[in-house]
């Protein structure tokens, strides 16, 4: 495919048009996030992903999902020359 018409050569904070292959688990958390919106409780989701595969991009696109759903959201960014994070 031509570099320059590729949908999917993307850089650092670009949104990518299409989330392919990603419509059953954007659907899951949905379901999620609406059980908690009424109140009731929810599993929690785990995500982990290759490099460059669209994690951010599907990150930032279920924040807007849960944001739609009246619920707050926050962003947290560690730093990649960090090879351990701890958790309290």
């Amino acid at each position: 495919m031509d570099s320059v018409k590729d949908p999917y050569s993307l850089g650092v904070g670009s949104q990518s048009p299409e989330l392919a292959g990603r419509n059953e688990t954007r659907g899951m958390i949905r379901g999620a996030l609406a059980r908690v919106r009424a109140g009731r409780t929810a599993k929690s989701v785990l995500m982990k992903g290759l490099r460059n595969a669209g994690n951010t991009i599907l990150l930032d696109r279920i924040r807007d999902d849960a944001e739609a759903y009246g619920i707050q959201t926050m962003q947290v960014e560690a730093p990649e020359s960090q090879k351990q994070l701890a958790y309290v």
